[in-house]
């Protein structure tokens, strides 16, 4: 943490980079850090490889995110939030070529430990809560839009507070969070209650492909290129919704597990209720996350990436 804080320090300028298919974490943690260090007289630029869901355009900052095209260098540091792994950002050249120094920050337990400087807390149960570790350190003062894209990055990866990786302190911050003016409600809205239809849709095509497997225990949907044409739909809806977790809240199931064919492989999102790791699951085939929440990509197609990840769950269930 004193490395980072002082990388940060030293620092003027930094690209900060969201990982691919960016989710609510990596979002709010790295938009909250980017205005807190504009406040400490600082300039940064928030880069993604793919579009940020609409759901998340309610959160200040968004729209200034910027394509890897439009990047200009060099910054004093790339800081990276929620990543664990480099190759996830997406960047067409190595991070080295953007800045002299990388700062890679995460709760990930997968997290490979790349760059110069690796700050890693597994207890976080959002990268959010270490992006507030580090402004307070740098005394950055909590305002409201700061408030705002924390508090959405602890509320998505929590489930709103629902995972078990929620914890008295990750309370205790999301007070202070709301004690810095923020409405609960309109941001749970804003979150949950603001589904684009086309979404809607491709979500009922996913729950049509729903099967069950090993007794119940395991839940399983697929989406192809053809249900994000039919629905129009695109990618970043299907990530903003979470499709994968109304597999995993089935009764009965502990892992539910969504394959979603892209170009020539498949993007598998794999959720666990606590007795199967499937951070570990994903970790073995090259992909990585949480003990809880997980994804990976493997080459072939939609059936032969079932067998193989249904394989892998099977021999992990208790």
């Amino acid at each position: 943490m004193k490395r980072a804080l002082q990388a940060i320090r030293e620092g003027s300028s930094f690209l900060l980079p969201l990982h691919r298919q960016p989710d609510g974490d990596s979002i709010g943690a790295s938009l909250g850090f980017l205005l807190g260090l504009r406040q400490l007289g600082k300039s940064g630029v928030v880069v993604s490889a793919d579009p940020i869901p609409p759901l998340y355009h309610f959160l200040p900052g968004t729209l200034e995110a910027r394509t890897w095209a439009e990047v200009k260098g060099p910054f004093d540091a790339v800081v990276l939030f929620d990543c664990a792994d480099a190759q996830r950002t997406g960047a067409p050249r190595p991070l080295a070529e953007y800045a002299r120094r990388i700062v890679n920050i995460d709760h990930h337990t997968t997290n490979s430990g790349y760059g110069d400087i690796s700050y890693i807390d597994p207890q976080a149960s959002a990268v959010g809560e270490i992006a507030l570790r580090l402004l307070d350190e740098l005394g950055a003062v909590l305002e409201p839009d700061i408030a705002l894209c924390l508090y959405a990055a602890i509320a998505m990866d929590t489930g709103t507070f629902r995972y078990s990786a929620t914890t008295p302190q990750t309370h205790r911050i999301a007070a202070r969070l709301l004690d810095a003016g923020l409405d609960a409600g309109q941001i749970s809205e804003a979150l949950y209650e603001e589904n684009d239809p086309r979404a809607m849709v491709l979500l009922a095509r996913a729950l049509g492909t729903l099967t069950l497997s090993h007794s119940g225990r395991v839940a399983a949907m697929d989406l192809t290129p053809e249900d994000f044409a039919a629905s129009g739909a695109t990618s970043a809806d299907a990530e903003g919704l979470g499709i994968v977790n109304y597999a995993r809240s089935i009764r009965g199931v502990e892992v539910g597990c969504l394959f979603r064919l892209e170009g020539d492989g498949v993007r598998v999102s794999l959720r666990s209720k606590g007795n199967v790791d499937v951070g570990a699951i994903a970790l073995a085939l090259g992909g990585g996350g949480h003990a809880r929440a997980a994804g990976v990509t493997v080459a072939g197609d939609l059936r032969s990436a079932r067998a193989a990840i249904l394989s892998a769950v099977a021999s992990s269930l208790p």
